[in-house]
């Protein structure tokens, strides 16, 4: 059960755990369900802005003024807990048994862990969001923001819609017309709402580092990514 006297920014549903992100100052993360393989179990010296929970492992990434790191626990069998040290990243998307991190300041993808059906071959280029799912991985490219996908694709999983939806049209895409924000007049960054087989979820604003906007009663190119085991969409 998630503890009763916090309040939190961000949370992350994995495979039989959650984690989430408290309110600053403190930016600590909080997990809690089985710990089995200790992802329910983050380093409690280090303060994360950003936390995403995989199958049996969780990532975090630790704020801007300390680097932008991103620190992982929990199962380790294929890597997947293992982030590259000489990189500084802005988001980080904890799958199946691998894990992608988006870099800062240039917006790539860099994966690690299981390449089994090679869900960790990021393609080049500049991303806005990405989603690791279970055996693949999305991202939507900051060019013209289209979902591109790699790995395992059975399921025509890693096939996004080659069209987005025609502005104004019920449904999602990049071409969709913009929502009515709850919140007006604030800085938010986008907010990524991201989805694997282990339904998590994310959403964190006014981030210290990263992209981030003036909301003036809508969001402006607000491009959020699911991702499912056997499915993705653009939702808005």
């Amino acid at each position: 059960m998630p503890p009763a006297d916090e309040a939190f920014t961000g949370i992350s549903a994995g495979g039989w755990h959650s984690c989430g992100t408290t309110v600053p100052p403190d930016w600590r993360v909080v997990c809690w369900g089985p710990d089995a393989h200790r992802p329910a179990n983050p380093p409690a010296d280090l303060a994360f802005y950003w936390v995403s929970a995989g199958f049996r492992h969780s990532c975090g990434v630790t704020p801007a003024r300390t680097g932008g790191q991103i620190a992982c626990w929990g199962a380790n069998d294929l890597g997947q807990a293992t982030p590259p040290a000489d990189l500084a990243f802005a988001r980080v998307s904890a799958g199946g048994y691998h894990t992608c991190g988006l870099r800062h300041p240039d917006s790539g993808v860099q994966c690690w862990g299981s390449d089994e059906r090679g869900q960790t071959d990021a393609p080049s280029g500049a991303f806005t969001v990405l989603s690791a799912g279970l055996l693949h991985t999305c991202g939507v490219r900051r060019s013209d923001g289209r979902v591109q996908c790699w790995g395992s694709n059975e399921f025509g999983q890693a096939s996004p819609p080659a069209s987005p939806p025609e502005a104004g049209t019920t449904g999602a895409g990049a071409g969709s017309a913009p929502m009515k924000s709850p919140f007006p007049d604030m800085i938010w960054e986008p907010a990524a709402l991201t989805k694997n087989d282990y339904n998590s979820h994310n959403l964190n604003p006014n981030m210290p580092h990263g992209p981030r906007f003036t909301v003036r009663g809508f969001w402006i190119d607000k491009t959020e990514v699911t991702v499912n085991d056997f499915k993705q969409c653009v939702e808005e």
